[in-house]
């Protein structure tokens, strides 16, 4: 019987590429890991968001009134006896911003004025009136009046200031909350909401009434007074009781503004801090 043969075993060989890929690899994975968890971290602390929702609402604000202001707006103009309505023929939804330019030129074709009923962040209800055009000499197109309109399911920053409130306002009115009892983060909110209305105070807020090139008026738009930015900045976060420490900021944030204040901007601010006075004084007292 002949003898078993005999393998003989070779030894494998790897160039020194395999494990420096594999090395790459490894550090490229921990890199991304490292990453995720920066990201993850800096999403969790309110200071980026507070600061990135305040700096995007100051550049719509500074977008929309570029003036400095000059005192009380002129009385709007008054409606005529012929009015031609638009309504809104689907179903509800946000209007997120406006085509002003095209808007104008519909305007011009017809040769009247046109009046948006809604501003950005505004519903528009299924069957409400949009538009109302004013002494069309014209045929209105409600086609071509709509596609201004650019809507959505949610509200965004473009043409729209007081979603910047809204949003300071939640995250301050949930810190102060019983639940949370974060104060100081709701004074960082109000931190922002007091740098954005100190830059509305002083600005001409009266963009309401859109001319042409020819200097004739072909847009009304009810556009937000000094008043309603200012409900919308500290009504909610005054009047609720809260931490004595964010009661002490709304005060401060009140005494800030009517220093800074035109004349006739400042009665609506001091109704305010007398609100503030009289509620703490009956907290006290109780």
């Amino acid at each position: 019987m002949p003898p078993p043969a005999v393998v003989a075993a070779g030894k494998d060989t790897t160039t020194v590429l395999v494990p420096a890929s594999v090395l790459l690899l490894v550090l490229l994975a921990l890199a991304v890991t490292r990453r995720l968890q920066l990201n993850a971290f800096r999403s969790v602390q309110l200071a980026p968001v507070l600061d990135d929702i305040s700096t995007r609402s100051r550049a719509v604000i500074d977008g929309l009134y570029h003036s400095p202001y000059s005192g009380p707006p002129l009385p709007p103009p008054v409606a005529p006896e012929r009015v031609v309505q638009i309504r809104w023929p689907g179903p509800p939804r946000t209007l997120r911003q406006i085509d002003l330019p095209d808007l104008i030129e519909q305007a011009r074709r017809a040769d009247a004025i046109i009046r948006l009923q809604v501003m950005p962040g505004e519903l528009l209800r299924e069957y409400a009136v949009v538009f109302e055009i004013w002494d069309p000499t014209g045929t209105p197109e409600p086609e071509g009046l709509l596609r201004c309109l650019d809507v959505g399911i949610e509200r965004n920053l473009t043409q729209d200031p007081l979603l910047g409130f809204r949003l300071l306002n939640d995250i301050a009115l949930r810190a102060a909350s019983a639940a949370i009892n974060d104060p100081a983060t709701a004074v960082q909110a109000l931190d922002c909401i007091e740098g954005l209305l100190l830059t509305l105070v002083r600005r001409d807020l009266a963009i309401g009434v859109i001319t042409d090139d020819a200097n004739a008026t072909r847009v009304l738009l009810d556009d937000p007074d000094w008043e309603t930015y200012l409900a919308a900045g500290v009504d909610e976060i005054a009047c609720l009781p809260t931490h004595p420490m964010v009661s002490r900021r709304v005060r401060s944030l009140l005494d800030q503004l009517i220093a800074a204040a035109p004349a006739d901007r400042r009665p609506s601010i001091q109704a305010r801090i007398w609100d503030l006075d009289r509620s703490a004084r009956t907290t006290g007292g109780d």
